[in-house]
């Protein structure tokens, strides 16, 4: 089905060309100083809460970081296999870490200590139930 009119007309200086599924929905305007919206790039004040979300995100991801040479020691005491599963673990909580530091990133907060606890608890049911030994 064609449209009555072009979705986008020729720009010209007087103006404002809008995009849209049908002309009813946005006809063309002419420009005015009250339609037109400013862009402006000076920096906004931030929110206090917002900047200590987020530094206490980074912490978390700096924490999941510095355990990341205990997964990859692993196998000075697990198999190989074990080692792998380890180390698949320790990057999913990664990506998942920097998955949410965006949308939540309160939820980054507790993803150290649950990795924390996956290796002591895997490390120690091996050692205990597989015989796993340095």
């Amino acid at each position: 089905m064609a449209s009555p009119r072009p979705l986008v007309a020729p720009v010209t200086r007087k103006v404002r060309v809008l995009v849209a599924i049908s002309s009813r929905e946005a006809p063309l305007q002419p420009y005015t100083p009250q339609i037109r919206r400013a862009w402006d790039d000076a920096a906004m004040p931030r929110d206090p809460r917002t900047v200590a979300k987020y530094v206490v995100a980074g912490l978390a991801i700096a924490a999941l970081v510095v355990l990341a040479p205990f997964y990859f020691a692993a196998g000075l005491m697990a198999p190989g296999w074990a080692v792998g599963v380890f180390i698949a673990v320790w990057l999913v909580l990664f990506g998942l870490a920097c998955f949410w530091i965006r949308r939540k990133p309160l939820w980054v907060v507790p993803l150290p200590f649950v990795a924390a606890a996956f290796w002591l608890g895997g490390m120690n049911a091996g050692a205990a139930w597989l015989g796993w030994t340095a």
